[in-house]
């Protein structure tokens, strides 16, 4: 796992004005697999690489003695890529499995035996964004303080995937009465594929 961080700051006073802003930006990079189980070393690596960067500024305005005005304005972003290693398929490798999406190694899995790869080890893209603006009003008369103020959050979210496109499949030891025996011969308990690229965006007011 690698990370990289850099941060800058602004900070100004003018006048009635105290203004401060604030960058950071932290780089991730790593290579993982989703296996439990390995009987294959190092089976379907997984290329991942993440951005998280982060804006703040704010402006703090006496307008007079009792009367303080501050504004914030802060977003924040996150950016990451999951990109398999290996493109070999069953296709590839002689099967009549169709490639479906990107190709890459199917997940198998084999009762109490073994856990190959995953149905999330595909190529993933991940964007997630937040903006949030606050306007705070302060009043102070005499014992009595006055708060008030409004405030805009705005949230979005998308995921892009090939999830399931590579194949999933469970051997149980249901037609030979051992999972692995099942496994040598090919005889599948369960199989799960889906047609390429699942999308979920949303977006939040």
């Amino acid at each position: 796992l690698n990370n990289d961080t850099g941060e800058g700051r602004l900070d100004w006073h003018f006048r009635k004005h105290t203004i401060d802003g604030r960058y950071i930006v932290v780089n991730t990079f790593q290579n993982s697999h989703q296996t439990h189980t390995n009987a294959i070393p190092q089976y379907e690596i997984l290329n991942q690489n993440a951005r998280t960067q982060t804006i703040s500024l704010n402006d703090t305005w006496i307008l007079s003695p009792t009367l303080l005005n501050v504004l914030r304005l802060g977003y924040n972003r996150f950016f990451g890529t999951s990109l398999p290693t290996d493109s070999t398929s069953l296709n590839s490798l002689g099967s009549a499995f169709p490639v479906l999406g990107k190709p890459v190694l199917p997940a198998i899995t084999v009762n109490s035996r073994l856990v190959l790869s995953s149905n999330s080890t595909d190529q993933q893209t991940n964007v997630d964004a937040d903006m949030d603006l606050v306007d705070a009003i302060t009043l102070t008369h005499g014992n009595q303080t006055i708060n008030t103020g409004a405030e805009y959050l705005r949230l979005q979210y998308m995921n892009r995937s090939y999830y399931y496109t590579m194949g999933q499949f469970t051997f149980t030891g249901t037609f030979t009465g051992d999972s692995m025996a099942d496994y040598m011969f090919g005889v599948v308990n369960d199989a799960t594929a889906e047609s390429p690229q699942i999308e979920q965006t949303g977006i939040q007011n």
